[in-house]
């Protein structure tokens, strides 16, 4: 291939000063950590030539070369290698007196001020994506989906070093993008090496029916939201901004609306569906239980300053259990049960600190379990709120542990770090197996295994009989959604934008990249072929089979 006399500069400047390597046997060679904190021999590192104003300038002059011709357009990326690419790119325009628009798309949204995905305007004009290079082609996706959510589309993509992964190659065919990659490995001397574990699937086998985004959104709480729940109608959930929304699951268009009391977080609790209506709790304090028709006002039980945490029902009993925070010295938390019908409190069990822990409910044996943020997980008689034991841990329990009946048992994935296994009967530890920091989620057991995810973005596979870890899988952004069992396969979204779908040894089969985190279990309804899932901006977002 013949290269222009600014491609072999710039092709020099990279083998000397953006191009890694690591010699292990060298003890002055530089260190290079993978994401998986294990060691990779070659590391391409362009930002230190972006650093340099005359490197800066030639990447930028190499870019008009390739892409002259197809102006005019606007440029953007993903932060933060995009940034000064992009600026170079635009000032480089100014000289040949050719006006640029430019955007940039932040990782995550800004949790102040606008609030905003993108920083800069999109114009009509059409869009290249410019990156200092592309492997898998996952930051492509959060480009993409971000985009195209301000009903724009990617025209180009434009790389310097291209991995020519299948991936990324399937990513620009499957949106019809054209793709522009200045070098390859090959022209360095490096190869792939050996294979590394999948960090996302290949294909986006989702796209987006509909999003009902609330008039109001906040995008402060990058932490688990109010779940969704449907019927034959609605899908309904809560929202920090104190609302909870009535959505026809059909049209996305609003059905009603409730406003709950003055509080800075609003609703975290996951909704549950009863007879006649639904049931949450809000951090003004209140438990709500409201008509599904028109969001009137069934019962309000007033019982705690804050309720994070969300209902778990016992219908035989005739009772509604959730996790309290009170401002109590030394019973600053409470696990209530309430009657379905009227409200009520029939027994409370405090605890020491807040219990942000929902709730779950067994009927073989009418138990109930929760966790505390002293570390505790407990076991309660349901009807009488008798405490059976207490089991300790060196950290909160934020999420619902999970009965495991086959093996009488409790599954508690802890902010210590670890899942444990606790015995029914006695509350002695069963198993435990350790993360590479906090488990803020639900485990799903399913069969012989449970499934569980973790703020060090792994996603876990435990084997229960044979107690040991039968995998861990990457991803690239923390987990806060609870795994959830969907027609065989297991779906979890990430905070990486993507929502998974695998099947039960944890391969790939498929999902969808949203521009915003998904932060709440995925749920499927069979009656109209639909996915939902709520995110941290509170979007309600409707997912479809995508048609190819």
């Amino acid at each position: 291939m013949k290269r222009s006399k600014k491609e072999k500069q710039l092709q020099v400047r990279i083998k000397d000063s953006g191009l890694m390597r690591s010699n292990e046997n060298d003890l002055e060679a530089v260190i290079i950590r993978s994401g998986h904190g294990g060691r990779q021999v070659w590391l391409f590192d362009l930002r230190a030539l972006m650093t340099q104003s005359d490197d800066l300038n030639l990447l930028s002059e190499v870019f008009w070369e390739k892409m002259s011709d197809k102006w005019p357009f606007q440029v953007g990326g993903l932060e933060v290698g995009a940034i000064p690419l992009v600026a170079a790119i635009v000032m480089k325009g100014r000289e040949k007196k050719l006006k640029v628009n430019s955007f940039i798309v932040r990782k995550s949204r800004k949790k102040s001020g606008l609030c905003k995905q993108i920083e800069g305007t999109l114009t009509d004009e059409p869009i290249i994506i410019v990156d200092d290079l592309i492997n898998s082609g996952h930051s492509m996706r959060r480009v993409i989906a971000a985009v195209e959510e301000e009903n724009k589309k990617v025209s180009h993509v434009f790389t310097f070093i291209d991995f020519q992964t299948d991936t990324a190659k399937a990513l620009m065919k499957e949106a019809s993008i054209n793709y522009e990659g200045v070098y390859k490995l090959g022209d360095f001397d490096i190869s792939m090496g050996s294979k590394k574990p999948a960090m996302f699937f290949e294909k986006n086998t989702l796209s987006t029916d509909w999003a009902y985004q609330p008039p109001t959104p906040n995008y402060v709480f990058s932490v688990p939201h109010s779940g969704p729940v449907f019927d034959d109608k609605n899908v309904y959930y809560g929202a920090d901004n104190g609302y909870f929304y009535a959505v026809d699951k059909r049209s996305g268009n609003k059905r009603w609306e409730f406003q709950t009391g003055d509080s800075i977080k609003g609703i975290f609790s996951s909704p549950a569906l009863t007879e006649k209506g639904v049931v949450f709790g809000a951090y003004d304090g209140s438990v709500y239980h409201l008509n599904r028709n028109d969001g009137s006002v069934i019962w309000e039980a007033p019982v705690a300053e804050y309720v994070g945490s969300s209902p778990c029902l016992a219908p035989e009993l005739n009772l509604v259990f959730i996790g309290l925070e009170h401002s109590i010295f030394n019973n600053h938390g409470a696990l209530v049960a309430l009657n379905l019908e009227t409200g009520e409190k029939v027994w409370e069990q405090f605890t020491k600190e807040y219990m942000h822990s929902t709730p779950a409910y067994c009927a073989d044996g009418r138990l109930v379990t929760v966790g505390s943020n002293d570390g505790k997980v407990l076991l309660f008689e349901a009807k009488t709120g008798r405490k059976h034991w207490e089991f300790e841990m060196k950290g909160p329990l934020k999420a619902a542990p999970t009965f495991d009946l086959k093996r009488r048992q409790i599954i508690a994935p802890s902010f210590d770090k670890n899942c444990y296994g606790i015995d029914i009967d006695t509350g002695a530890e069963t198993f435990r197996f350790s993360a590479g920091h906090v488990f803020y989620n639900t485990a799903l057991v399913v069969e012989d295994r449970v499934y569980v995810g973790s703020c060090d973005k792994n996603f876990y596979i435990y084997d229960l009989e044979a107690k040991k870890l039968v995998k861990k899988m990457p991803t690239t952004g923390r987990i806060l959604s609870h795994p959830q069992l969907i027609n065989g396969d297991i779906w979890f979204g990430s905070n990486d934008g993507g929502v998974r779908q695998i099947d039960l040894d944890g391969d790939y089969k498929g999902g969808t990249i949203l521009p915003e985190r998904p932060v709440t279990p995925i749920i499927y309804d069979p009656e109209i072929d639909r996915y939902f899932v709520v995110t941290m901006g509170n979007y309600l977002v409707c997912m479809k089979t995508r048609e190819d």
